[in-house]
């Protein structure tokens, strides 16, 4: 499996439920979105929806989105942030840098990590290891280190709140995010090298006090959906429970996702890929509702959850022994009662973006409505997702933006692009 096609999964929430294994890295922390290619220089700026300059290009080596009137900047190996004006307010200095959310962003350096202001500076304790904040909490690593390939070793998990004082002590080795008032968090699990993931222990649900509501006696376990379902293992079989711990549906199945929509997307006969993922390949995969019955019977060799009354579907994939793609199937979209809304026959997920969906034939990229017709004709060499209205697409080997009619209102002319956020863009010319 190419590490394209692996991140793209990834992204589409293609590994169901699965939450044996962790990655020890700092969550939350993310490359920025257009970046130059080792050893071509480019100037990058930032255009809105006309295609006028907002922030006058100049030369960096990255940049990502806007968030709170900063983005991240990356100058050489390092990390710092820009204003709207193009002036680098915080000096690179980190070796990862994260978006700003209500006033905080994650970012690293020397082995550690916390949460800055918008001077860049620290305003909570550095840790080994830190989440995003959710529900007014974030789990972090107290007492790991980071290893020389950037994943935290060993510690235990806790949790801080906005101040950055520890209010659940740590004593997890595996910590997720609150939802809906719990977290799941695991006892037990150790680390696999040379990966650094954790596997084993037991997993449980606990609430903002640290205590647990439901005990650690899952091998797997995923967060509450809006249904009040949980989807958790025992003994290798998935099912959900409610949130007192009770089972709504019993273990039976090999790979679950969420419900959504009312329906989950579940599996039968997968196995697990590889140490470097807990992602369920083979078998078939088709969606239940609350009571357990099949709704859309087992036809997929992949299935996501809803979003949007849609769901990413693919046939007609195929794995070696080693858990390597041999044949990476046939991908489309289906609606809730299982009917093909984006024809199955593309050969990547074309993924859902503001009610359009890039598709492939022959080599070139067009888009799909909401509807499955052909909203925007096949004639780009690539293509990205649309995004406040407009999509970047590349012709002629140069990139430009369509509305979703297909007609450029930005016209090609820039090396590289990124997606419109809040009306801007980032571009990058040489």
């Amino acid at each position: 499996m190419t590490n394209k096609v692996l991140l793209t999964l990834l992204a589409a929430g293609f590994l169901g439920a699965s939450a044996t294994r962790a990655y020890a890295f700092p969550d939350g922390i993310f490359e920025p979105s257009l970046w130059a290619a080792p050893g071509v220089a480019l100037k990058t700026g930032f255009i809105d929806r006309r295609g006028s300059y907002i922030v006058s290009p100049k030369p960096l080596d990255g940049v990502g989105s806007f968030s709170e009137g900063l983005a991240v900047v990356k100058v050489g190996t390092k990390y710092g942030y820009m204003d709207t004006t193009g002036t680098i307010v915080v000096a690179p200095q980190f070796v990862l840098a994260g978006a700003f959310k209500d006033g905080l962003a994650i970012a690293s350096k020397n082995g550690k990590s916390c949460f800055i202001g918008h001077a860049g500076t620290c305003v909570t304790p550095e840790f080994a290891g830190v989440q995003p904040f959710c529900e007014g909490l974030a789990a972090v690593n107290v007492t790991g280190k980071v290893n020389q390939f950037g994943a935290v070793d060993g510690g235990k998990w806790g949790y801080i709140d906005r101040t950055g004082r520890l209010v659940i002590p740590a004593q997890f080795d595996i910590a997720n995010h609150f939802c809906g008032g719990l977290a799941s968090v695991n006892i037990g699990a150790t680390a696999e090298k040379p990966f650094w993931m954790k596997t084993g222990g037991k997993w449980g649900f606990i609430d903002r006090s640290g205590s647990f509501v439901i005990p650690p006696a899952f091998d797997a376990a995923s967060a509450f959906s809006a249904t009040g379902l949980a989807a958790v293992s025992t003994n290798g079989k998935w099912g959900y429970i409610d949130r007192s711990g009770r089972y709504a549906i019993a273990p039976r199945f090999d790979a679950a996702g969420a419900f959504v929509g009312g329906l989950a997307p579940v599996n039968l006969g997968a196995r697990r890929y590889s140490k470097m993922s807990d992602m369920p390949i083979g078998g078939l995969w088709g969606y239940i509702d609350k009571s357990g019955q099949f709704v859309i019977p087992m036809r997929f060799t992949n299935a996501a959850c809803f979003c949007k009354g849609l769901a990413q579907v693919a046939v007609d994939q195929k794995w070696d022994e080693s858990g390597a793609v041999t044949d990476g199937g046939r991908w489309g979209y289906i609606d809730t009662n299982g009917n093909s809304i984006v024809p199955i026959e593309q050969k990547e997920p074309p993924g859902f973006s503001d009610g359009m969906a890039r598709f492939e034939r022959e080599g070139k990229w067009g888009y799909y409505d909401a509807r499955g017709r052909v909203a925007v004709e096949p004639v780009f060499a690539r293509a990205q997702n649309f995004s406040d209205g407009l999509a970047a697409v590349e012709l002629d080997g140069k990139w430009g933006f369509i509305n979703k009619e297909g007609r450029f209102v930005i016209p090609p002319q820039f090396e590289a692009v990124s997606n419109f956020e809040n009306g801007m863009a980032p571009v990058a010319s040489q």
